[in-house]
């Protein structure tokens, strides 16, 4: 269960990490883009 755990954790830091240094990198475009592309996706 330890080891199940750690894997999460680590999996959460890294979308973190990814997510702050999207913003300290300011690529929204590239984040819109990518909102739009789930968006039709959806069929929204």
């Amino acid at each position: 269960m330890n080891a199940v755990r750690s894997e999460r954790g680590e999996e959460t830091t890294l979308r973190l990490a990814g997510l702050i240094d999207s913003i300290a990198t300011a690529r929204w475009p590239s984040l819109i883009i990518g909102l739009l592309a789930k968006v039709r996706e959806n069929g929204l």
